[in-house]
């Protein structure tokens, strides 16, 4: 160690600031920890839903995490109605939002393929 730097932190000056640092340092950390984005990689944009009255919403990741531990085992409610709500899924090419389907690949409107480019 320096000859300087051993008299700033023999002083309680330095010593206060190198544990102002260093709290603070910690809380950065935790916070970036224990953060969570409000979607993921998987659902980027969110999950779309489609509720029994025909309106289509979507949804966040950390959304349907907050709900779901809320509401364990109910479908998400329309934001418009209220109405039970199921999973769907929105065509990339004419932006029809329909029912999700197991296995479906293409839209049912207009038969273009649900994947989109690079997927």
């Amino acid at each position: 160690m320096g000859a300087k730097f051993r008299e700033v932190l023999s002083g309680g000056k330095g010593l206060a600031v190198a544990v102002v640092v260093g709290v603070l340092l910690v809380g950065m950390i935790a916070w970036a920890s224990f953060r969570r984005p409000s979607n993921n990689a998987n659902f980027p944009e969110g999950t779309w839903w489609l509720c029994k009255n025909g309106h289509s919403f979507t949804m966040t990741i950390k959304q349907l995490g907050e709900w779901n531990k809320a509401h364990y085992g109910q479908s998400p409610q329309c934001p418009t109605c209220k109405a039970e709500a199921e999973r769907a899924e929105k065509c990339p090419h004419c932006g029809t939002v329909s029912p999700a389907q197991r296995n479906s690949t293409t839209c049912p409107k207009c038969g273009q393929p649900l994947a989109r480019p690079g997927d």
